[in-house]
């Protein structure tokens, strides 16, 4: 019974190895750098710095999300709609 056992483990590691990690990694690596973006809101330019490690989380369960960890324009604007992230895609 061992085996068998054995067996599924190994290749849920290796599908672990060889197909989840590059997702995670390359999509980690594409949205650690901060990017300029068009405020639709204040119709200014703006920094925004996206949440790396939630986006890779997001690409292993096959969903894309995208979230704002930081933008030059808050304190003040915390509360936007963050329309800025459509040009993302």
């Amino acid at each position: 019974m061992t085996k068998p056992l054995l067996v599924l483990t190994a290749v849920f590691a290796l599908g672990m190895i060889y197909v989840v990690a590059p997702v995670m990694l390359q999509t980690f690596l594409s949205y650690r750098k901060s990017r300029q973006v068009s405020c639709p809101e204040e119709k200014k330019m703006a920094m925004i710095h996206l949440d790396a490690q939630a986006a890779a989380l997001a690409a292993a369960r096959g969903k894309a999300k995208l979230q704002i960890r930081d933008c030059s324009l808050w304190p003040k604007e915390d509360g936007c709609a963050r329309g800025c992230l459509a040009q993302m895609s």
